[in-house]
């Protein structure tokens, strides 16, 4: 402190041979020349507080700043935030749909098997009861001593001609089950599928929403925050430029007085 103040003293007597220098000079310099003397009259050690003070309301500022919209901060932690909670959505969609058509496949394939359980129990039957058609007709043939007669041979093919219709009647209506509930597979899977691309597509919509709206937030809140900040520095900036004026006029004051007590 006493090494500035023996400086100002200095420079304070000096002034004189100084003012002479300067007075030629440009409008700039002799601005300059006349607010450092009003920095030594006692501007700079308002300077200091000023700055002093600046930081105090902007220090903090610049920090919440960076909090915000600074690498790491509240914005791009809250779109990190919202894309990673987004994707486990859409893994969950896409596990739980794959799980889902793959529990549809094995009910069609059990549907399928039913049908394949249907057509053999009915030929079964169909047989067994054709079975017991011939025998019941090969022993009153017998009994009847038809059995090597064009007439016990005709009622014994005659069972087999129906065995054949009937076989025939049951083949036909389960293949027709079969065409049937293979097209009704194929829809339903064909529906399902529809309603997954659909779904996600949906969810991809609604994401795209939700990102432009944060973005839109975001923004807005960046905006506004500019603006304040802006705000905070153009009137700090307007004290300072206040504080160079006084310190100029300080200086002007001071030359003029110098100047009159050496008669000019």
């Amino acid at each position: 402190m006493k090494f500035i103040n023996i400086i100002k003293t200095v420079a304070l007597l000096l002034s004189p041979v100084l003012l002479f220098l300067f007075y030629d000079q440009d409008t700039l310099s002799q601005l300059a020349f006349f607010g450092a003397i009003g920095g030594f009259l006692g501007g700079d050690e308002i300077q200091d507080s000023i700055n002093e003070q600046q930081r105090y309301v902007m220090d903090p500022w610049n920090k919440a700043w960076d909090d915000l919209f600074g690498e790491g901060g509240m914005q791009e932690q809250t779109f990190e935030d919202y894309q990673r909670q987004y994707q486990e959505m859409l893994d969950f969609f896409e596990s739980g749909s794959q799980q889902a058509q793959e529990e549809l496949r094995l009910s069609q394939a059990q549907e399928m098997g039913y049908l394949d359980t249907g057509r053999e129990e009915s030929m079964q039957m169909l047989g067994q009861q054709f079975d017991q058609a011939r025998g019941s007709t090969q022993a009153q043939n017998i009994m009847q001593g038809l059995s090597n007669t064009s007439w016990g041979q005709q009622s014994m093919g005659a069972i087999g001609e129906q065995q054949g219709l009937a076989e025939a009647g049951v083949a036909t209506d389960y293949a027709q089950r079969y065409a049937a509930t293979t097209a009704r597979q194929g829809q339903e899977m064909a529906n399902f599928d529809q309603w997954r691309i659909g779904a996600g597509t949906a969810m991809q919509g609604k994401f795209a929403e939700g990102l432009a709206g944060l973005r839109g937030n975001w923004a807005a809140r960046r905006q506004s925050n500019e603006q304040f900040g802006a705000s905070l520095r153009g009137g700090w900036a307007e004290r300072n430029i206040a504080h160079t004026e006084r310190n100029v006029g300080v200086g002007l004051d001071f030359a003029s007085s110098l100047l009159g007590s050496f008669g000019f």
